[in-house]
C-alpha cells in the first residue's frame, strides 16, 4: 500500500492502515528539537522550486526535506521580514512569498531572501502596516490579490498595488461592521465567491462587484469556501457546522457533531484514489469528509492548543500548522 503522509505541523501524519471508508492516521510531530524557530507554528506554503515554507510565532523557515533554514526581522536591515510574528504565508507563481506579519504585508523573494515592504508613511492602508486578518488570493493569471477587513488591494509584478472599488454593501452582524469581503476564493469552472460575516456572495471575476449575495443563518460566521473536484462548495464556519452551497445559498449542512466547533477552509485531498474533505478545528482535531456519501470522521489530536489552515502540497502531504 502507498504511504501518504500529512504534517500536523508541525506534526507528520502517516496513512498506516487502509479502513473503510475512512483512512487511519498516525501524527508525528516536527519541533525545535528538528530546527524549527517556534513550535508554534502558523503556516505553510510550497514555492516555485518544491521548497516548504513554514511561518511561526517566531521566524520564518525554509524546509529542504532535511532541515530547516531560518530567517528573523533585523530593524537595521529593511530587506529583512518586518516581524518575526507571522500569522499567514502564500507562495504566487513568481518565486515570491506573501507574508502577514505583525507589523503588515510584505513580498519575500524565495531565491534571493530580500523583501519588498509596502509601509510607506501616516497614509499606508491598515494591512501593510499591522496585522488585519488579511488574505491573499491569486487570479487565473497569477497577479496577487490582498483581501482584507479594510478594502481589496490589486498587486502588479512591480509591487505597485491600486485599491479596487468592490461596490460591497456594508451591513452590521452582531454588533460588527462588514464593509468588504473577507476572502475571495475561485471555483474550477472560472466563478469567483467572496464571503464576510455570515454572507457569501457570487463576485463578477473582472469588476470583483458582487452578482449575488445570500445568507447563511443568523448567527454563522464563515470561515472558508472550498470547492472540490466535482465544483461544489463547502463553508466552514464559526460554530456552524459545514455547508454545501449551491449558486443560489445553502443546499444542506454535514452531518456531525461539528456546530460547537471552528472550522479553517477545507481542502481536497486524495487518498488511495479517494477524496476527501478536509477540515482543521479548533477542537482540536482533523475531520475528513467524503463528500459523495456525506460522511465524516473526527480524528482527535493530542497535546496540541489548536490546528490552523491545512496545507496540501504537490507531493500529497498534508500539512497541519498547530
Amino acid at each position: 500500500m502507498a504511504r501518504t503522509i500529512a504534517i500536523l505541523l508541525l506534526t507528520l501524519c502517516v496513512l498506516t492502515a487502509r479502513t473503510q471508508p475512512f483512512p487511519q492516521l498516525q501524527f508525528v510531530k516536527l519541533t525545535e528539537r528538528d530546527g524549527l524557530s517556534c513550535d508554534k507554528t502558523t503556516g505553510v506554503t510550497q514555492d516555485a522550486n518544491g521548497l516548504i515554507w513554514v511561518s511561526t510565532n517566531n521566524g520564518l523557515n525554509r524546509f529542504d526535506g532535511y532541515g530547516f533554514t531560518r530567517f528573523y526581522a533585523n530593524r537595521e536591515d529593511s530587506t529583512t521580514i518586518p516581524a518575526n510574528e507571522i500569522e499567514s504565508i502564500a507562495a504566487d507563481q513568481s518565486g515570491h512569498l506573501w507574508i502577514q506579519s505583525a507589523a503588515g504585508i510584505c513580498r519575500f523573494n524565495a531565491g534571493t531572501y530580500k523583501v519588498d515592504r509596502f509601509d510607506s508613511g501616516a497614509r499606508t492602508p491598515t494591512p501593510f502596516r499591522t496585522f488585519e486578518n488579511a488574505n491573499f488570493w491569486f487570479d487565473v493569471h497569477g497577479d496577487p490579490y490582498v483581501v482584507s477587513p479594510s478594502g481589496l488591494f490589486h498587486f502588479y509584478a512591480d509591487g505597485r498595488y491600486r485599491q479596487i472599488e468592490e461596490d460591497y454593501k456594508p451591513y452590521v452582524l452582531q454588533q460588527l461592521l462588514y464593509s468588504h469581503y473577507a476572502d475571495l476564493v475561485s471555483d474550477r469552472h472560472g466563478g469567483l465567491w467572496g464571503y464576510a460575516g455570515n454572507r457569501v456572495y457570487r463576485v463578477d471575476p473582472a469588476t470583483k462587484h458582487p452578482l449575488a449575495t445570500f445568507k447563511i443563518g443568523a448567527d454563522v460566521s464563515v470561515i472558508g469556501l472550498c470547492f472540490d473536484s466535482e465544483d461544489r462548495c463547502w463553508a466552514s464556519t464559526w460554530q456552524g457546522g459545514i455547508f454545501e452551497l449551491g449558486p443560489d445559498g445553502p443546499v444542506g449542512r454535514m452531518a456531525g457533531e461539528y456546530e460547537h466547533m471552528v472550522l479553517h477552509k477545507g481542502l481536497e485531498w486524495r487518498i488511495d484514489g479517494r477524496r476527501y474533505l478536509v477540515f482543521s478545528t479548533n477542537k482540536p482535531s482533523l475531520v475528513l469528509v467524503d463528500p459523495e456519501t456525506r460522511h465524516s470522521q473526527e480524528y482527535l489530536t493530542n497535546h496540541i492548543d489548536g490546528i490552523s489552515q491545512p496545507y496540501i502540497d504537490r507531493q500529497n502531504t498534508l500539512w497541519l500548522p498547530t
